[in-house]
């Protein structure tokens, strides 16, 4: 899990499903928000990044330059 953190994420998870098996149960569960918030924050910087990108192109593309 060390070379892999999301590994630990995944494993939180995994323990939800195990833990919530009766649908009347409430689980809390504890989550490194801040960590997570980080993450998404970074991906949507590259979503937003790659898809100016692709406008770009597609303006070249039509444009024909």
């Amino acid at each position: 899990m060390m070379a892999h953190p999301l590994a630990l994420q995944l494993r939180n998870l995994q323990s939800l499903v195990e833990i919530a098996v009766d649908k009347n149960s409430t689980v809390v569960f504890p989550a490194p928000l801040m960590s997570t918030i980080g993450e998404l924050s970074r991906f949507l910087e590259k979503e937003a990044a790659a898809a100016a990108r692709t406008a770009t192109a597609s303006l070249t593309t039509v444009n024909g330059r």
